[in-house]
């Protein structure tokens, strides 16, 4: 069972893609870690993924929401 699934999240923001077609599947009892440069996007990420924030556009369901 997944328990976060995103597929082709995209967030603008003033007309800059800040995160860009990011799809990913996190299943039950796995263990997950993002690593990247400042101003990648993964706060924006866990932002979108805890509804502080709005996508532009995706498909995202976390324990199947």
């Amino acid at each position: 069972m997944c328990v976060i699934k995103v597929r082709n999240l995209i967030m603008v923001y003033n007309n800059n893609i800040r995160v860009l077609d990011d799809s990913l599947s996190i299943g039950e009892c796995e263990i997950f870690a993002m690593f990247s440069l400042n101003g990648a996007g993964k706060i924006t990420l866990m932002r979108m993924l805890s509804a502080q924030i709005s996508p532009t556009s995706s498909l995202a369901y976390v324990m199947d929401y």
